[in-house]
């Protein structure tokens, strides 16, 4: 048992080790097109043959340049259904850009994870299908890995996404139903486990009502005093998600409630 110098002058790093950082540097993905590199491994078809535009793959940090103009010829003898791969073969230490087909449906591709100690990874770069007269490509969802800093942009764009969409207060200015002193608000669209209602008297009184609190039949007041009196502002929770406000005034008015909504 060892302590090995990876980054220092004179050491001397498997292909294992690099590879074990290039896959957990770019997210833990198992096999990709490097984004950005070169032209990304596009292709085209054209006189019985899929020709390649230079890319950099890599499969669990192993890491492939396909040089411009790699093209594979695909054999016009029968009707099947084929893939162009990149094959990683770590028991004979050889990367072979060549075809699998099946004659009924596509075939199922080996894909051992190289980073558990896994040997053979076959990465479908191209579909296509093929008859006696003409090959025809066939859409492929190929991933592209992306950079550091582009992953960190979508961190922070869904960190905010999540924000805006989950922690955000809304505002009720008209109760849904009034009679005389009691205003009646319908909160069915909320879970009440997950807000905060802020209850807004006369413009100048200000009342939270903590939403987890309130179930079945729930009753509660705050006290308050206006222009120098003391008033109770009364409340109920009924069955049906309903919030019941009445002011301790029937001058006194309940201007809006505010809903603040967290995590949902």
């Amino acid at each position: 048992m060892a302590a090995i110098k990876i980054t220092f002058d004179g050491s001397s790093v498997s292909s294992k080790q690099d590879a074990d950082l290039n896959y957990f540097l770019c997210g833990n993905e198992p096999a990709g097109i490097i984004k950005g590199l070169a032209n990304e491994l596009a292709y085209s078809v054209g006189n019985n043959k899929i020709t390649f535009q230079s890319g950099y793959v890599q499969i669990y940090g192993r890491r492939i340049f396909i040089e411009e103009n790699t093209a594979v010829t695909i054999t016009l003898d029968s009707t099947k259904y084929g893939y162009v791969i990149v094959d990683v073969n770590l028991s004979t230490n050889n990367v072979s850009v060549t075809t699998v087909e099946g004659s009924g449906s596509y075939p199922t591709l080996i894909q051992q994870n190289l980073h558990t100690y896994g040997t053979r990874y076959q990465m479908a770069i191209a579909k296509y299908k093929k008859t006696v007269s003409a090959i025809t490509l066939e859409s492929i969802n190929r991933v592209l890995i992306p950079t550091a800093l582009e992953v960190a942009n979508s961190g922070f764009a869904n960190a905010k996404s999540y924000m805006a969409n989950h922690y955000s207060m809304e505002v009720k200015s008209y109760p849904d139903e009034s009679s005389g002193n009691v205003y009646r608000y319908n909160m069915g669209a909320y879970q009440n486990s997950y807000t905060l209602i802020i209850i807004n008297l006369n413009d100048n009184q200000m009342f939270a009502l903590p939403g987890r609190f309130m179930t079945g039949h729930s009753i509660f007041g705050f006290n308050y005093r206006y222009l120098g009196s003391d008033y109770m502002l009364s409340g109920e929770w009924l069955p049906g998600s309903v919030l019941l406000l009445n002011p301790g005034s029937t001058s006194h008015r309940v201007k809006a409630i505010y809903i603040y909504k967290f995590g949902i």
